[in-house]
């Protein structure tokens, strides 16, 4: 019985609004394919390129960090390097120098990094 309600209730809508309905349904339709073929033409092209420098040495790891400890008293530096390979791994070592140009120029020679490298990562 409630069935034949409900198909009484669309049959009196009428002919004014089933026939704009299927002409939303293709306008919408052909806008968003409009749109799509728009986003898909324009995400083919690339402004950005992919650039390699080989100069640089990698080392065996990749170098999280560099602390360093200067001794004034026994002109000496400690110096911890905390890198990432399959584990997290630390290096300690001794230099004998407390200037921070020469200091950062040995770890670079060290660890056979640029010196920019090394400025970027160490903290004293």
């Amino acid at each position: 019985m409630r069935r034949f309600q409900w198909l009484r209730f669309l049959g009196s809508l009428g002919v004014e609004f089933w026939l704009p309905l299927p002409l939303i349904g293709l306008v919408f339709w052909l806008i968003i394919q409009f749109i799509t073929a728009q986003n898909l033409r324009l995400s083919n092209y690339s402004d950005r390129k992919l650039e390699v420098n080989q100069n640089q040495p990698s080392p065996s790891g990749q170098i999280l960090s560099i602390k360093v400890k200067v001794d004034r008293q026994s002109n000496s530096s400690q110096v911890q390097v905390q890198q990432a390979t399959s584990a997290i791994q630390k290096q300690e070592f001794k230099i004998p120098i407390t200037e921070s140009d020469q200091l950062e120029m040995a770890i670079a020679k060290k660890l056979n990094l640029s010196v920019e490298q090394v400025r970027e990562l160490i903290y004293y």
